[in-house]
């Protein structure tokens, strides 16, 4: 297993993207905030079978995962932060 993080809107918390790194999935969280939209982190345990893919490009280290399959796993992703909590600073 490996302990992903993502940083996004909480209607995209089962996305694609993930980072092993948390101060990038913080930064990803809050890039876009606007009044009343607020980005969330969330961290998921991942099974390495559903890995496609690890980018270290543009200093994100992302980890691409089977979106699809997380909810074959029953794999829900758990909110770790709110806004009040979360650093913008990358």
């Amino acid at each position: 297993m490996l302990t992903l993080y993502r940083g996004c809107w909480p209607e995209f918390a089962l996305g694609m993207s993930w980072t092993p790194d948390l101060a990038i999935a913080r930064w990803f969280a809050h890039r876009f905030d606007i009044r009343g939209h607020v980005g969330c982190v969330y961290s998921l345990d991942v099974p390495r079978e559903l890995v496609l893919g690890v980018f270290s490009t543009r200093a994100e280290h992302e980890v691409v995962v089977d979106a699809e399959a997380l909810a074959d796993y029953g794999l829900v992703p758990t909110l770790i932060t709110d806004h009040a909590l979360v650093s913008t600073e990358r």
